[in-house]
């Protein structure tokens, strides 16, 4: 769900970019990573403000990812874990990360 969520957003933010050029101005970039596994979200409210938290390997994972977007001019990129789960509708590409390491990103038919 979380992937095609993504899809979906990244379909969404070319057309809202193609509007954005014509009107001449900078286009957006999005940048989603989705890695699986157990983290742990807290939510605390230090004077009067609520500050969100989301700790553990996935999380720091997904960050990652979304930072390697940009440099590789993609818009997702998944962990093995995330891909193994991907529906018959989506299909992904493996991409070799900046640094080392293996990351997928999707394609729609």
């Amino acid at each position: 769900a979380a992937a095609k969520a993504a899809q979906d957003m990244a379909g969404v933010m070319d057309g809202f970019n193609a509007e954005r050029l014509d009107a001449g101005q900078a286009e957006i970039r999005l940048g989603v990573g989705i890695a699986s596994g157990a983290v742990l979200l807290g939510t605390a409210l230090p004077s009067g403000r609520v500050a969100h938290a989301c700790l553990g390997a996935p999380a720091l994972l997904a960050q990652r990812l979304a930072q390697a977007c940009a440099p590789l001019g993609l818009q997702l990129l998944m962990d093995l874990p995330t891909q193994a789960g991907l529906s018959d509708r989506l299909h992904s590409v493996p991409v070799q990360l900046p640094g080392g390491g293996e990351a997928y990103t999707t394609n729609s038919d």
